[in-house]
């Protein structure tokens, strides 16, 4: 069984800077937004295999929509109750993870897992 290595959020508008997408995450949302802009559903999950310097690394994406409850936290920031606007600002002030509406592509949740070990060989025959 593959052992999980990292989790991330991430996003083309990101909330917090540190979950912003690197290269191999870029290319997963661009697929993803391709998907929607040729009016196709976005996959349910996307794999990605990266090979960085001999060590090869799985990646597993699925994508997030936004639920109605959501659009509090990530909608319209004018139409936000004041005090979650006032801490978001405190806390995020770089965020731009909103203006978002409900049913819409959100970003994708990223799990990095450990590739799983090369089979044995099978004895020689003799």
């Amino acid at each position: 069984m593959p052992q999980i290595k990292a989790a991330k959020r991430t996003s083309f508008q990101v909330r917090n800077p540190a979950n912003a997408p690197d290269a191999a995450e870029k290319l997963a949302l661009d697929h993803v937004q391709r998907e929607i802009d040729g009016s196709n559903a976005p996959p349910k999950i996307l794999v990605q295999r990266i090979d960085r310097e001999g060590k090869i690394e799985w990646r597993v994406y699925r994508p997030i929509g936004l639920l109605p409850n959501c659009v509090i936290c990530h909608g319209d920031a004018d139409s936000m109750p004041s005090a979650l606007r006032a801490t978001l600002e405190i806390r995020y002030p770089e965020d731009k993870a909103v203006g978002y509406s409900a049913g819409q592509w959100r970003g994708l949740i990223r799990v990095t897992v450990a590739a799983p070990p090369a089979a044995p060989k099978p004895p020689p025959k003799s």
